[in-house]
């Protein structure tokens, strides 16, 4: 690897509501540590260096409550969604377009009162779907699914339902995509006890457009006992990738336009890993994982076949790295980010508060119709020790990187919430920005791209009023 200034070659942006609804990159590390959630609006960046300023944060979670697995979307009306899940269960709130304060929060899951892992997908046609774990059961493995629908221009959810048809006694941390057509996609895992044996599968189901009954559930890991879903994403094309891991490797279903049946799944590494798929607006599609190193593969437009692995990244002795983000952009070029964290695993984990993880920001990038991925560099922007690095494209054609790191004035311990945006015509990140000044030990930080703008969301353990604002 080579530690030089950030440079490389960069993707153009996803056009269109379609792509920046449907072909962001996807995963299941939303999952923040406790705490309020800070949901931060941005004005879309015209130019790397064109100075557009984030908003002062807004927390909508209250001060004191575990708030986890949250979300942020945007509808094409402008109009914006936030989940999120507390002690008492799952919740809304909607931020109409053009308003200046979010809406009062909506309790959706009126069986559960308890924290849900959920999933939020909007369709081009403003409906939107939210789907959760059930955590208000009789035992651990008896955990059904619910979901809301959101209809267009409806400012409330309606009624909580259950999903049907779910064979396993116990479903967990599902995912929902919505297809260019207004269908709807889950997965999840379902789990099942036979006597003191747990086994696990990848199941999916659809909710057709205008339809409010989903199908029957289609088993995606068939003769594989410990499967588990881990990465969701939906091409132009409407063909819906599912990216799926059991100890016998790394897996992806999918489910082309007009099918009622998933294909049978296609192993892509003999290695597992903790993915996270991104498909460019050409149809590129690529998936890279962290296991022991950063790996990736790709599937070129009109293939029917990924790539053989190839490493990116090995980490130096006594070294792991963290998630990695994935962005594609408009012609097929990949930029892949991550975090290499100093330590063994175990030894970080339970030494540290996983706000407090941090280490050093590598890029790489496939150009369009390349074989080879550029070599791994330092991300120079982000400055020192960093955690939660992600990007995300805005409608203009630019790449944002955001993350958050310690405040290096000596005896603070507050954390900085930064960002970086670079053109896709141009070879420079622009300075950082500041995003928030006062963070209590961020996590589950991430990007999100609606056509009008850049939303940043992370679980903070304290009340944020208000913060400097950055370019």
């Amino acid at each position: 690897m080579v530690d030089a200034a950030a440079g490389g070659v960069d993707t153009p942006a996803m056009v269109g509501w379609a792509a920046l609804a449907g072909l962001l990159p996807r995963g299941r590390g939303r999952k923040g540590v406790g705490g309020i959630i800070c949901i931060l609006v941005a004005l879309v960046v015209p130019r790397a260096d064109a100075g557009s300023r984030w908003t002062n944060p807004v927390a909508l979670a209250p001060s004191g409550f575990s708030a986890e697995w949250m979300q942020v979307v945007g509808r094409p009306d402008g109009d914006k969604i936030a989940t999120w899940s507390l002690d008492q269960g799952v919740y809304a709130s909607i931020k109409a377009a053009g308003a200046s304060h979010w809406g009062d929060p909506q309790l959706l899951s009126q069986t559960s009162r308890d924290e849900s892992v959920q999933d939020i997908a909007v369709a081009s046609s403003g409906r939107s779907v939210i789907v959760w774990q059930d955590d208000t059961s009789l035992g651990v493995y008896d955990r059904p699914l619910r979901w809301a629908l959101l209809k267009p221009g409806a400012r409330r959810f309606g009624a909580e339902r259950t999903m049907p048809g779910v064979r396993d006694p116990a479903s967990f941390i599902p995912q929902v995509v919505a297809t260019p057509s207004g269908a709807f996609v889950a997965v999840w895992e379902g789990v099942r006890m036979q006597g003191q044996q747990r086994f696990s599968s990848a199941w999916a189901s659809t909710l057709h457009s205008a339809g409010e009954h989903w199908s029957t559930p289609q088993l995606l890991s068939r003769g594989k006992s410990l499967a588990t879903p881990e990465a969701l994403q939906v091409a132009p094309d409407g063909t819906v990738f599912d990216v799926w891991t059991d100890p016998t490797g790394l897996f992806v279903s999918r489910l082309v336009p007009g099918a009622r049946r998933w294909r049978e799944p296609i192993r892509i590494s003999p290695r597992g890993g903790t993915p996270t798929i991104g498909i460019g607006t050409d149809g590129t599609v690529a998936v890279a994982w962290s296991s022991n190193g950063v790996y990736a593969v790709v599937e070129s437009p009109g293939a029917s076949h990924f790539s053989m692995p190839v490493r990116l990244w090995k980490p130096h002795t006594d070294a792991f790295e963290d998630s990695v983000s994935l962005a594609v952009g408009a012609d097929g070029r990949a930029t892949a980010i991550w975090t290499e964290l100093v330590g063994s695993h175990r030894t970080v984990v339970t030494a540290l508060q996983p706000g407090e993880i941090g280490g050093t920001s590598y890029l790489a990038t496939r150009p369009a119709g390349a074989v080879r991925w550029t070599k791994a560099i330092r991300f120079r922007p982000a400055g020192g020790s960093t955690s939660g690095v992600s990007l995300a494209w805005t409608s203009g054609g630019t790449l944002v990187a955001g993350w958050f790191r310690p405040n290096p004035i000596a005896g603070s311990t507050d954390w900085l919430v930064e960002s970086a945006s670079r053109r896709a015509s141009s070879h420079k990140w622009s300075a950082r920005a500041l995003i928030a000044d006062r963070a209590s030990r961020p996590s589950a930080f991430s990007l999100t791209a609606t056509a009008s703008s850049i939303l940043a969301n992370w679980s903070d353990r304290r009340l944020v009023t208000a913060t400097q604002t950055g370019r």
